[in-house]
Parts: structure tokens; C-alpha cells; sequence
């Protein structure tokens, strides 16, 4: 028999979550609190993911909470180019207990906590932005090539001429 106690954590985020202005090529510095509700030693590790996580800087990788530290202040930065398909992004800085984990014969046991803060931007639709999904089939003889094209930005599009090129 084995028991492995663990004491459960209670960590939060505040505030949950930053709305980023697009400002592209302008470096812009962000906070948020993690608090540490139950006063026990935490350690974490710190990553990003989803869709703007490759222009999010973290301040550091990892983080120690030390016991009676009721919470501790965490910066990244974000700078985003230009060029963004427009739309809202959501990336969420995240924010994961570092444990070690049991090996039971061949059994590896490990459960850890994460929490995340979300980072939220939404990049404008430019006036003219068309968005175009391009199929194609090929038989024997032909080739057939269809778009369908979504007028997404804020001016109506009068008239529109596509072409096609073919490259053997």
C-alpha cells in the first residue's frame, strides 16, 4: 500500500485577464498578481501558448512563491507586428507547479496545478481585407479551381477580378 499525500494548493490570477491594444512594433509592458490564497510555498514554472504566444515575452521562466508570501507580481511584454490577420487573439500565460513525480514499478504518478491569465488583443479589420478559400479537383482533362471569397472589411467592395495562374 502507498500513500502520497500532497497538500492542495490555492493560487489565483488577478486581474484574469489583460486586453492588449494593437500597436504594432511598439513594445508594451504588462503585469498581474499571483496570489497565493493558502501561504504555501509554490514553485512554478512559467510558459505561453495560443495564438499571439510568439511576441509575448515572459519576465522569467520560473517562479517561487515562498511560504507566508501572499503574492508576487509577474511581467511579460508583447510586441506584435504588423501585418496580423485581423480578429480577435487569445494567448494565456500559464502558470504551472513544478512537483516531482513517483515511479511505482513501471508506473510514473505526478498531478500538478495550472492556472493561466489571459491575454486578449484584437487586431482591426482593415477597410479592404478579403478572405479567400481556394479549392481545387483534378480529373483526366480538366482542372476545376473554385474561391470563395468573404468581403471581412469595413468598406463594400464594388467589383472584384480574380486570376488564376497555372504552373506545369
Amino acid at each position: 500500500s502507498l500513500m502520497i499525500q500532497h497538500t492542495a494548493l490555492a493560487l489565483g490570477v488577478s486581474p484574469a485577464q489583460t486586453h492588449v491594444d494593437y500597436k504594432p512594433g511598439v513594445e508594451q509592458k504588462f503585469s498581474f498578481r499571483i496570489v497565493n490564497t493558502e501561504d504555501n510555498f509554490v514553485d512554478l514554472n512559467t510558459y505561453v501558448v495560443k495564438d499571439i504566444s510568439p511576441y509575448i515575452k515572459l519576465e522569467k521562466e520560473s517562479l517561487v512563491l515562498d511560504q507566508g508570501e501572499p503574492y508576487k507580481e509577474f511581467s511579460f511584454t508583447i510586441k506584435l507586428p504588423e501585418g496580423l490577420p485581423p480578429g480577435e487573439k487569445i494567448s494565456r500565460v500559464v502558470l504551472e507547479e513544478k512537483i516531482p513525480e513517483f515511479v511505482i514499478g513501471e508506473k510514473t504518478v505526478s498531478a500538478r496545478l495550472k492556472i493561466a491569465h489571459k491575454v486578449i488583443t484584437n487586431i482591426p479589420t482593415p477597410d479592404n481585407y478579403l478572405a479567400v478559400d481556394l479549392t481545387s479537383s483534378v480529373s483526366d482533362k480538366s482542372v476545376a479551381i473554385e474561391a470563395n471569397i468573404k468581403n471581412r472589411g469595413a468598406k463594400d467592395i464594388a467589383a472584384l477580378k480574380t486570376t488564376f495562374y497555372l504552373k506545369d
